[in-house]
């Protein structure tokens, strides 16, 4: 074999060893952040809007909005979603008894990360949120809820943590049985019939919203005719929805 051979055959045995090195630190030893690797990420902060002024619950609508999926990071699984909800009446027809709000996942609600339904004639707003364990997920139910009012829903995720705001206020702190489950389905609104009323202000967060952002949105006032909106505010008494039936 000539030597010219020789050499260029030991030149790439030795770059092909660097290349192998170089992998196996990138991959599995989460040099520069590996796809596999197990050392947490500091998260970079987005959110996406979804739905700006204030849109008809009766009137179905579909985003294929890519939402930013919480990943690796160093408080682990975390996302928000915040909207601004009116209802005009909970005895609305015709319609189904059991309309989506929002659904982020599937409208036969299959895959829901999370959903957001009306209960008809019982004034409750019903959240679901899917976990890695099928049989329980995380389930919050706010009752007693007023017609003709807007009211600041807040969901909030941080690893088996879920939380639920109503106009700034802690309405629930969930414990889930196991991780939730995201999923890349699309965001339906108004889907299975609608319901009278109107949702603003949708938001997506890849981060858990921290209190002074929850008052923050609680405050801001959905984008519409003034005369078309009713008052918001402390519009009524905390009283009616916190306390246990």
């Amino acid at each position: 074999m000539e030597l010219r051979t020789i050499l260029i055959t030991l030149m790439t045995i030795v770059i092909v060893g660097i290349v192998m090195l170089l992998v196996y630190e990138f991959v599995y030893n989460g040099g520069s952040g590996g796809v596999f690797s197990s050392n947490p990420v500091s998260p970079v902060k987005t959110s996406a809007p979804l739905i700006d002024a204030l849109h008809d619950g009766r009137d179905y609508l579909k985003i294929d909005t890519t939402l930013p999926q919480s990943k690796n990071e160093e408080n682990g699984i975390e996302f928000s979603f915040a909207a601004s909800i009116y209802v005009d009446d909970y005895d609305w027809t015709p319609s189904s008894s059991a309309p989506i709000v929002f659904v982020k996942g599937s409208s036969d609600l299959s895959r829901q990360s999370p959903s957001v339904t009306l209960r008809k004639n019982r004034n409750e707003i019903h959240i679901v949120q899917d976990t890695y364990n099928s049989t329980k997920p995380g389930v919050v139910v706010i009752r007693n809820l007023p017609a003709n009012k807007i009211i600041s829903l807040v969901i909030t995720i941080k690893q088996q943590s879920m939380d639920v705001y109503v106009n700034g206020t802690l309405h629930t702190h969930l414990t889930l049985a196991a991780l939730p489950m995201q999923n890349t389905g699309s965001v339906m609104v108004g889907d299975n019939g609608g319901w009278s009323g109107a949702i603003g202000n949708f938001t997506y967060y890849n981060y858990a919203l921290s209190y002074p952002e929850i008052q923050a949105l609680n405050n801001k006032r959905p984008q519409r005719d003034p005369r078309d909106i009713p008052a918001s505010g402390a519009f009524f008494g905390t009283e009616w929805w916190v306390r246990p039936l």
